[in-house]
């Protein structure tokens, strides 16, 4: 009994669990309503001894009648990181569990809170306003905001906090304007150009960063030309394994090292990046191939070292791990299509941007008698009706190939031949 005459719940068990993406730290006890409740703390144990005691805290003086004072001062980068570490011993994606802890981070630093209690829904409204006339899709715009109140609503109901400030907040309606992003695949000539606008990129960045016509016109002296410069790492070969996998960005940017098969010539996509949750393995071209060989020599002069079979397959020119929301990718790929004379956006609205290309390499496979059942197995998906209606853009110039195939009934042959002779 406590001195309010409120008898007292137990103090909980703190369970330690192996979870798809190693161990972490699990709390189960009851809740001032007398409910089970079991919750993901963290990988740490410390922090999950520490914040067991919290929640234990905060019920005991609910049953006490105090209520759950000062449970609106929970920091939010805690309450995250204790989210995070729930969600991921829930989830079988690790690409959206990255993706929700990179946007819950992106509001927190863009709105400068602290505190729950620093959460005012107007400010949140005023920041997805911005990421609308940024040019994000309201589909986009509305995920921000949704990251971070279904993390608030989570912590409503371990008890972590007493309320969600954003719960009134609602989503930006879709209507058939901005419901989905209409994309279009690009056609074999523009492939074409993107991939050598992209390889003549690599060569103009690289004399940049080299500062070769500098050093040319000798404007800056020979101790100019002698400085010690930084290495670029060639772009040429993710937008070519973009084309030529059909690998959604966080499956690609993701790859190893060792998932490159070279004596099987694949590309292997570890189940814990993949969409699915299911590992797939990719045939590569032999150009394909080589070209990935030939980034290894830039990886260990940009990384000063051998490479391990770890290290990320795909990297930034600076030499560093793409990030899960990489704006940087959007601006190049901007640039190399306007450098390869490729509208962004065509005259009926649809555009080109990093998940067209998957939708390029999809209607490539259509183009080539690629079975519909063949295709879905490459791409990742689980029905043949979604590689069908959504990544196959055959246009009219494609489907002529089709019809042009026909041959004519012997009938109508026999008439022509008639009509020439006469």
């Amino acid at each position: 009994m406590s001195s309010s005459g409120v008898r007292l719940l137990g103090p909980g068990v703190l369970q330690r669990i192996e979870s798809p993406r190693g161990p972490v730290y699990r709390f189960v006890y009851t809740n001032a309503q007398h409910r089970r409740i079991r919750v993901n703390l963290s990988r740490d144990k410390r922090v999950a001894e520490a914040a067991s005691r919290e929640l234990i805290r905060k019920r005991d003086l609910q049953l006490a009648g105090i209520g759950m004072l000062g449970s609106q001062n929970e920091l939010l980068l805690d309450l995250l990181e204790k989210y995070i570490s729930d969600l991921r011993g829930r989830s079988s994606s690790k690409g959206y569990v990255e993706i929700v802890n990179s946007h819950v981070r992106y509001v927190i630093k863009e709105l400068k809170v602290e505190r729950v209690r620093d959460l005012r829904p107007h400010a949140v409204l005023e920041m997805r306003s911005k990421l609308r006339a940024s040019g994000l899709a309201v589909s986009t715009a509305n995920r921000y905001v949704t990251c971070v109140s279904t993390m608030l609503r989570w912590a409503v109901s371990v008890e972590l906090v007493g309320e969600n400030p954003l719960r009134n907040v609602k989503p930006i309606p879709l209507n058939e304007k901005n419901k989905t992003k209409r994309r279009r695949a690009l056609t074999e000539v523009e492939i074409t150009r993107l991939l050598e606008a992209a390889r003549l990129d690599d060569i103009d960045q690289a004399e940049r960063l080299a500062a070769k016509m500098t050093i040319r016109s000798q404007t800056q002296g020979r101790r100019y030309a002698l400085r010690v410069r930084a290495v670029r790492v060639p772009q040429a070969a993710l937008w070519r394994a973009f084309l030529e996998t059909g690998a959604r960005y966080f499956e690609l940017v993701s790859a190893r090292w060792a998932d490159l098969d070279v004596e099987r010539k694949m590309l292997r996509l570890r189940a814990v990046t993949t969409k699915s949750a299911r590992e797939r393995c990719i045939p590569l071209r032999d150009e394909t191939l080589n070209e990935l060989r030939a980034l290894r020599p830039f990886h260990e002069r940009v990384h000063r070292r051998s490479l391990n079979p770890d290290d990320r397959l795909f990297v930034t020119p600076e030499g560093r791990a793409h990030m899960q929301q990489s704006g940087n990718l959007v601006r190049r790929l901007t640039r190399l299509l306007e450098l390869a004379g490729i509208d962004r956006r065509d005259s009926e609205g649809r555009t080109v941007d990093l998940h067209a290309l998957r939708h390029s390499f999809a209607t490539r496979l259509a183009r080539n008698g690629v079975s519909q059942v063949q295709a879905a197995k490459i791409l990742g998906h689980s029905d043949v009706r979604l590689t069908t209606s959504v990544y196959q853009h055959l246009e009219s110039e494609d489907l002529r190939g089709a019809i042009d195939t026909l041959a004519s009934p012997p009938v109508l042959q026999r008439a022509t031949e008639a009509a020439r002779l006469a």
